[in-house]
């Protein structure tokens, strides 16, 4: 029976036992009243002969009942056991001591996921996000790079997901779904696709089970059976499906952005706090031993070049220098230890350029021997291809080879290890043996045998090609034509992958590239990337943006007609692939006609983390945007906006800010009860992307704040690490008036501790909260901080660190006052005068315009008193700014004055170079039009005072000016009680 037919026949089925089983409730309903009665009538039984016949009709009807249980059981067991094929059950294990051990092991090693390491691995925030896709669409998609833990958050997921059962809208209780992983190696053809349908249907769990398809690019029709899946979903007849998928080119954004990916800058405390500093002794102890290079970690991530979990545990536990040992361990026989290397340097380039493609090790055998004709010919020959690979099996400490079945060499496989590891095993090889130019070449020729005819064999060659670092001359020289077919002969479903090869080229060998740029070329490629569908945008756009000036020439080649038929068939989740394409295109996106009633329609349907997209679409179409704001639903995007988790904060900030003028018909929908009891469950790693929203709601944000749980805040807060102070900090700005209500649950033990640990790139948020505690707070402070130690971790050398330096500066003044340190302050003044050039320079630069007017004045007033010396040099540089971006509308009143005051008291004649030329008489007049000047009596008065110090003169000349008499300003001024 077709499977259309069979689950068209269970739906009838379904509904027939439906209609089988009200119908026996009411028999069970009117059973004593209607049906014995009728009964005895109709078959003229007496009382007994009535129970007797009861009896065996129940007798019956149980049998027959119990048979089909059996016959049903039967069946599912023979196709549960003996039928199945491409699901696997997936086995969490018990958390034994042992089990615990070998999932650290994984992880600090570095091997592939498995679902084990649940049991030590930390818990992503985004777990949150998963449940509800789970729960609300049964179909989730991961899409990232390597080593991003999309594995991991998958199998964290499924280890604690239960199916809820509802009832008008209540979860009464969760069930256990039974968690299958398709096995990838079993599918080598897309007619398999029927068949893995058919094993699905039989799978034990109905629609209480999960489907986890890992690594889904391996799959050689991909779209293909995820469309089929998302059907099922659909259906919520046979259970919810998790999709992974892996983007491997670090330049190119994902092709689903905005579909789950686990980010790095939040999930990093967590690593750090839940697993290298857990409380755990048994996995303490294996840390300590395992990780050496941990503190090389932190920094690189503080520095922002790591920014994944594979590589920060990588470095931790010196991965590098594991893959160096190992090689130099191969062999103590020197040819024998090339060829073994060889060996290494092949599989790791082959499970890059192919996708972590599986290999036989028969199919791996027959490659060293076709290696054979190229390099070491003899020698690999009298060492014999099925040594070689038992070597290394018997060698292979870091997980460079998986060998599955060892027994027997015909059926095992070579597993590919995780992509990030066969990339630092050839980057190694490639910058250890790099002055051994001879077997450098040797390798490069070895790798030829990989690059086939079959381009999609070696889709990923741009990464390895990249690696080759100082050896791309060789490696081009010896495969020009290769090289130009591969980029010629593109594949439409792998697009992404030529920019970032293109860009290599581009940057490392121009000639070659502008050979490559031909009218035949353009005309090739420009008839390919036509027919690309609406999800491949924004590699189009890539392209454009490798092409840079030329790409004028691709653009005036495009079919515009058939990709306004891609655009306009754009989904929801395909807007920012649109939105980088009309970027790239620039002006000529005019030919892009969208529809904007489609588009809209799309994105009217946004769920809450689309929302960017949203924006980035509304951004991209610059001046065309009213077209399609007009058609948005902002009660749609209002209710989807008010199911928002804390992890999707973030995305209000793109969409409000892109709403432009119609913000406020989204913040009219907004439920600011639901999403406030919704903030106040953020943990500290969730505080930056609450700090966006609170920004993003502008003058509306008290509807949000006013009645957070301040106290649950606040003790989020005293558990932020040092890496975690900068969101800290920015939320503590982001509330504005209401932060003294975070701020008074803020624990000053916490923050002194923090001083301790703190490195250059944590003293500014950490001044900012210091800056705005109480002034008992701050005294406390104060007087327990080594200032000397905080002042040393200054880097100077950027202007935020200015500003910074004058809340360190005002503090240790504030210390002084109560607790006098002659050796702070003989510290503090040498490090001034030390730093006397870099503070001159950034003194001045950090000045842009009057918004820096009050900052300038405070970093003067606090350097001053240590350093007499150095401010009358900073304002010198400073006055020919202050003069060229001279503005005084009412608002900036008060903070001009403050800078001039501070101006006057350091230098008498430069404040009054600066009254003279910045022709204030006239400034001042046009600015007294304002009709918010009233508004600002406190800053004029004060500005007055100022400027009457300075020069009288001038001061006379404002106060007497008739004009400005007749604003009845200085009236008003002369009755208030203002003080000066």
């Amino acid at each position: 029976m077709k499977r259309k037919t069979r689950r068209v026949l269970n739906k009838k089925v379904n509904a027939l036992n439906l209609a089988i089983g009200l119908g026996l409730a009411i028999v069970l309903i009117f059973f004593n009243d209607l049906i014995i009665p009728g009964i005895k009538i109709y078959f003229g039984l007496d009382e007994k002969s009535l129970k007797t016949f009861l009896i065996l009709t129940f007798i019956y009807v149980f049998t027959i009942g119990i048979c089909l249980l059996l016959f049903s059981w039967f069946f599912y067991t023979i196709n549960k056991t003996l039928g199945r094929k491409y699901f696997n059950r997936v086995d969490f294990k018990e958390p034994t001591a042992n089990v615990i051990i070998k999932a650290l092991n994984g992880i600090l090693e570095t091997e592939k996921t498995e679902p084990y390491f649940v049991h030590v691995a930390p818990v992503p925030d985004e777990i949150e996000l998963i449940y509800q896709k789970l729960d609300t669409e049964g179909f989730v998609w991961e899409n990232g790079r390597p080593g991003e833990g999309k594995s991991m958050l998958a199998y964290h997921s499924l280890y604690r997901y239960k199916k809820p059962y509802k009832i008008f809208g209540k979860t009464l209780f969760r069930r256990k779904c039974k968690i299958y992983a398709l096995d990838l190696a079993k599918i080598n053809d897309k007619q398999e696709k029927d068949a893995i349908l058919e094993e699905l249907d039989y799978l034990k769990g109905g629609k209480r089970k999960i489907i986890l398809i890992d690594d889904a690019h391996k799959l050689p029709f991909e779209n293909v059976l995820r469309y089929e899946f998302e059907e099922e979903a659909k259906e919520k007849l046979n259970g919810k499906f998790i999709w992974i998928n892996t983007n491997y080119l670090e330049e190119i954004d994902s092709d689903a952005s905005n579909l789950i990916t686990v980010e790095f800058a939040s999930f990093y405390p967590k690593l750090l706090s839940d697993l290298y500093y857990t409380d755990n002794l048994i996995i303490k102890s294996a840390i300590d031993e395992k990780c050496p290079g941990l503190p090389k970690a932190i920094k690189l991530v503080d520095d922002k070049k790591v920014k994944d979990p594979w590589h920060f545990n990588f470095i931790a536990t010196e991965g590098e220098k594991r893959i160096l040992d190992l090689l130099k361990k191969l062999s103590k026989n020197r040819t024998e230890q090339d060829i073994l290397i060889l060996a290494i340097f092949l599989f790791s380039v082959r499970n890059i350029i192919t996708r972590e493609k599986d290999i036989t090790q028969t199919e791996f055998m027959d490659l060293l021997g076709d290696v054979a004709n190229v390099a070491y010919n003899k020698a690999i020959i009298d060492y014999t291809p099925a040594k070689i690979i038992a070597d290394l099996a018997s060698q292979d400490k870091g997980r460079f080879l998986i060998i599955e079945n060892k027994t027997s060499l015909k059926r095992s496989f070579l597993k590919a290890p995780h992509i990030n590891m066969s990339i630092s095993i050839v980057r190694t090889i490639i910058e250890e043996l790099d002055e051994d130019e001879v077997f450098i070449k040797k390798l490069i020729n070895a790798s030829q045998i990989l690059l086939t005819d079959n381009y999609n064999d070696s889709i990923h060659f741009g990464i390895y090609f990249s690696l080759l670092g100082n050896h791309q001359y060789y490696f081009l020289e010896e495969n020009k034509t290769w090289i130009k077919n591969f980029v010629t002969n593109l594949i439409p479903e792998q697009l992404h992958v030529y920019p970032f090869l293109l860009n290599e080229i581009k940057k490392n060998h121009s000639l070659f590239f502008q050979e490559l740029l031909t009218d035949e070329y353009f005309d090739t490629i420009a008839s390919q990337i036509s027919l690309a569908p609406s999800g491949s945008f924004q590699s189009i756009g890539q392209f454009l943006k490798v092409f840079g000036k030329e790409k004028t020439k691709l653009i005036k080649r495009f079919d515009f007609e058939v990709l306004t038929k891609a655009a306009n068939k754009a989904k929801v989740n395909q807007l920012k692939q649109l939105a980088d394409f009309l970027v790239a295109l620039g002006n000529e996106k005019k030919n892009i006609k969208l529809d904007y009633g489609a588009l809209a329609k799309e994105a009217n349907t946004a769920k809450v983390n689309q929302l960017k997209q949203l924006a980035e679409i509304l951004v991209a179409l610059g001046g065309e945007k009213e077209k399609l704001l007009e058609k948005l639903d902002y009660g749609a995007l209002g209710k989807v906006a008010n199911t928002a988790k804390v992890v999707n904060f973030a995305q209000f900030e793109a969409i409000l800010t892109a709403l432009g003028d119609k913000k406020g018909e989204l913040l009219k929908k907004l439920d600011y009860k639901a999403l406030r009891k919704e903030a106040n469950t953020a943990t500290v790693n969730q505080l930056s992307q609450l700090s966006d929203f609170i920004t993003a709601l502008g003058d509306q944000k008290e509807g949000l704040i006013k009645e957070f749980d301040y106290e649950a805040l606040g003790k989020a807060a005293n558990t932020a690490t040092v890496n975690q102070l900068n969101q800290l900090a920015d939320f503590i700005i982001a509330l504005g008036d209401k932060k003294e209500e975070l701020l008074k649950f803020i624990d000053t033990d916490w923050l002194l501790n923090c001083s301790r640990m703190i490195e250059s790139n944590q003293v500014r948020p950490f001044c900012i909260i210091l800056s705005k505690l109480d002034e008992e707070k701050q005294k406390y402070l104060a007087e327990k901080i080594d200032w000397i130690s905080v002042i040393k971790k200054l880097n100077l050398n950027h202007s935020t660190t200015t500003p910074t330096l004058v809340n360190l500066l005002y503090l240790q003044r504030l210390k002084q006052e109560t607790n006098f340190n002659s050796d702070e302050e003989i510290f503090i003044k040498n490090y001034l005068e030390l730093k006397r050039y870099d503070l001159v320079y950034y003194g001045a630069h950090f000045f842009i315009g009057a918004k820096d007017y009050y900052p300038t004045s405070m970093f003067l007033k606090e350097i001053y008193p240590f350093n007499l010396s150095i401010t009358p040099k900073i304002v010198e540089k400073l006055k020919i700014r202050i003069i060229d971006t001279f503005n005084i509308s009412p608002q900036y009143y008060l903070s001009f004055s403050y800078l001039l005051d501070n101006i006057y008291q350091i230098s008498h004649p430069l404040s009054n170079l600066i009254l003279l030329d910045i022709s204030l008489k006239k400034i001042l007049y046009n600015s007294f039009k304002d009709e918010q000047v009233i508004d600002q009596l406190a800053g004029l008065q004060n500005l007055l005072v100022v400027i009457e110090k300075i020069n009288i003169h001038i001061y006379h000349e404002i106060i007497t000016m008739e004009d400005i008499k007749k604003t009845g300003v200085l009236e008003n001024i002369k009755n208030s009680d203002l003080d000066t």
